[in-house]
């Protein structure tokens, strides 16, 4: 088989899982209205929460990451074509808590030495494109893998050592557009892991007066979750890709 030859099969591998991931986030109006209703909640209690100061700010830690626990429960019953039964999605929510938090926890570590030990910026630049780049799949090892801390990293690190083209050329494609219209989006994208961008968005979605104009940002960022999802699920199971990629 060539090269040329295993890049078309990849190119329809990519294609396909888009298409199915665009028609089952349309079709899934229960999986947009609960995002809906749950950051409007999340809304209205950060609203109270943010006039309690620094008790308040860790409450509100732990709470965005039990809503991004359920949140990737719901990803993960749409990439999986799962029925959404709430008993279910909650039982996994809860699961998910224990490795978010660890992962959370980890991270803003690793931002405490940073800044202890004044690391020069180059240096704490290269650290995060590392962190972004090798544990970019993080988000997908944790809700359709799971384990232990160290088994969730570990697993993320070699997954994008063995297929980090496969898996980076579609990331490249969606963020294309943003970096044509301002370069340095390409550094800001690589010195960001994914699992604090996506908490970071449903917090700042949480301010919004108006979460019915988020629902075209909702669909895009869910399709993206999906797709990934299912690259992921995918990229494993095709030895003749990954001979190559």
């Amino acid at each position: 088989m060539t090269i040329f030859t295993t890049m078309v099969e990849s190119f329809t591998i990519y294609g396909r899982i888009a298409l199915s991931s665009v028609k089952d986030v349309v079709i899934g109006w229960k999986f947009m209205w609960s995002q809906i209703v749950t950051l409007f909640l999340l809304g209205v209690v950060t609203f109270f929460l943010t006039k309690i100061g620094f008790v308040g700010s860790i409450l509100l830690g732990i709470l965005f990451s039990f809503a991004l626990s359920f949140y990737l429960a719901l990803i993960k019953a749409m990439v999986l074509r799962e029925k959404f039964i709430s008993e279910s999605i909650k039982e996994e929510g809860f699961q998910l808590f224990s490795p978010i938090i660890s992962c959370f926890f980890s991270l803003f570590l690793i931002q405490i030495i940073i800044s202890v030990l004044k690391v020069p910026s180059f240096v704490s630049t290269v650290i995060a494109i590392f962190i972004s780049v090798f544990l970019n799949p993080v988000i997908e090892v944790i809700y359709l893998e799971g384990g232990s801390f160290a088994d969730i990293i570990n697993r993320s690190i070699s997954f994008v050592k063995e297929h980090f083209l496969i898996w980076f050329f579609p990331v490249f494609i969606f963020i294309s557009p943003f970096v044509a219209n301002d370069p340095r989006f390409l550094l800001e994208a690589f010195t960001s892991d994914p699992l604090s961008m996506l908490r970071s968005l449903i917090q700042g979605f949480s301010f919004s007066l108006n979460v019915l104009s988020l629902i075209p940002v909702l669909y895009f960022i869910s399709f993206f979750l999906v797709f990934r999802g299912r690259l992921f699920s995918t990229i494993e199971n095709k030895s003749r890709i990954k001979k190559w990629w």
